[in-house]
């Protein structure tokens, strides 16, 4: 799979991380005038500065510092073999995306141990349950297509975040809150918004380890020491921050600013009292569970592993409604030009967890399983679909954008949304499977303003409701067939 789908190429936000690691590497600062120059991006204005007069980098630096190791690497291979070494060729870009790529087959691998070890799940359920979460959501894409973004980097934090949680919950040690503090640190420098996750082992605390307290007041220093080493593992994006904008802990935050030097009707990046919860799973327009159906079946077992571990389930329960309120919340939910909800891949260990447990608990007769194997192989493919149509349309509107000033494209990352004025014969799920087709894929798909869209709800009972029906079908079969034989 990885030589058909590694993608290389530096673009969008990557070449915000790539800057940073280009910059302090080969230009020993964080003046990002000479990586505009020559890796420019469109929405970002290099006579817009910062109160420290430098170019915007409103990216943080934690995927960036992860990647460096490999552009030093190619640095010093470049050095040796005497090729450029302005830090812009071939082996620095495939070098700095194939750091995405190891640290997002470490997360699988530490994610996998971590259900089977800790969690006490069968080995063939933990793999399944893990190879089924990167392969049937977003998170392979930004693993091999767009490995350039954050998006590996933020599952392989969350995934030894949850690794460290699993192993260490039940003695609360100094080596717990040590490590807790430090994986919290790395998470928030690689994704703001993931910062909730410092609230984790808290949550777990108060519900759960009271008794740990009461016991040993005492004990408090050591949830003391676990903010320490978070602000310790933190700090040298504190650090960068003041070196950009003049302050540890930027007053407003760093989008925040963008939007008002560049007058953005948003003001703000986030929209705290409106959150677009409904769109966010729901809609068509790359709404989770539309694009990832197999995470609605990853739901459901955390009412599985509930039974089994109240403590674990209640904490993840309650941490996943609290993800859902934080990507929901900005004005754009869906996440820009995203292939699905990529922000939710810091969820992505917890619904391998979840879809672990259903596994593991449900699909134990030789027709449980057929269907779990069902279940898997069509979420997979659904993926794998959106992935083929989301490329095709990326490269339409490469060659098409700005041919004519009356022509629009069908709106990227839609592939299940449908224009019946230009296309009256997509009508049904029928003619869906028809519009994915070759043909499809290399349309040039384009159409006038102004004309209206409409969803083919047909594409709901077959990507989302059937496989998910199917499993309780097969899981409540036996009390089924007893209530209709009597």
């Amino acid at each position: 799979m990885f030589p058909i789908f590694f993608d290389p190429v530096i673009r969008s936000d990557g070449t915000l991380f790539f800057w940073t690691t280009h910059s302090m590497i080969i230009d020993h600062d964080l003046d990002f005038q000479n990586q505009y120059d020559n890796l420019p991006i469109r929405w970002v204005n290099p006579d817009i500065k910062t109160t420290t007069g430098l170019i915007y980098n409103v990216q943080n630096m934690g995927s960036s510092l992860l990647n460096a190791p490999f552009f030093i690497a190619a640095h010093l291979a470049s050095s040796i073999l005497g090729f450029p070494i302005d830090g812009y060729g071939p082996a620095y870009t495939y070098s700095f995306n194939l750091g995405s790529v190891f640290y997002s087959l470490s997360g699988a691998l530490i994610l996998f141990a971590a259900i089977k070890k800790f969690l006490k799940i069968s080995e063939h359920n933990s793999f399944f349950a893990t190879l089924t979460i990167v392969l049937a959501t977003p998170v392979v894409y930004y693993s091999l297509l767009a490995p350039s973004f954050s998006s590996a980097h933020s599952f392989f934090a969350v995934s030894l975040f949850v690794f460290v949680w699993l192993k260490l919950r039940d003695s609360l040690n100094l080596k717990y809150w040590i490590y807790m503090g430090l994986c919290v640190g790395l998470i928030f420098m690689v994704r703001t918004v993931d910062a909730v996750f410092f609230f984790l082992p808290l949550i777990d605390l108060v519900l759960f380890k009271r008794f740990w307290i009461t016991k040993n007041p005492k004990n408090l220093f050591l949830v003391a020491l676990y903010v320490c080493c978070f602000i310790v593992a933190f700090s040298p994006h504190m650090v960068y921050w003041d070196y950009l904008y003049g302050e540890l802990i930027p007053r407003p935050m760093p989008l925040d600013q963008w939007y008002a030097v560049n007058d953005d009707p948003r003001g703000t990046f986030m929209n705290w009292f409106h959150p677009y919860f409904a769109e966010f799973l729901f809609s068509e327009h790359r709404g989770l569970f539309v694009w990832s159906p197999i995470l609605l079946v990853s739901l459901a077992g955390y009412c599985l592993l509930y039974k089994k571990n109240r403590s674990i389930a209640t904490v993840m329960i309650i941490m996943t409604a609290i993800v859902f309120y934080m990507h929901s919340a900005p004005h754009d939910w869906s996440g820009g030009g995203s292939f699905g909800q990529r922000r939710a891949i810091d969820l992505a260990p917890f619904f391998a967890i979840g879809l672990a447990a259903i596994f593991e608990k449900l699909c134990t007769s030789n027709m449980r399983k057929f269907l779990k194997y069902s279940v898997i192989t069509s979420t997979i493919v659904w993926n794998f679909i959106l992935i083929s149509v989301w490329n095709s349309e990326k490269l339409i509107r490469k060659y098409v954008r700005g041919s004519d000033p009356d022509l629009l494209l069908v709106p990227t990352g839609n592939p299940i949304v449908f224009n019946t004025d230009v296309f009256p014969h997509v009508d049904s799920i029928f003619s869906f499977i028809a519009n994915i087709s070759y043909k499809h894929m290399w349309w040039y798909r384009v159409i006038l303003r102004d004309h209206g869209y409409v969803v083919d709800y047909n594409v709901w009972a077959i990507v989302v409701l059937l496989p998910f029906s199917l499993l309780l079908l097969v899981a409540f079969r036996d009390k089924i067939f007893k209530r209709i034989q009597n």
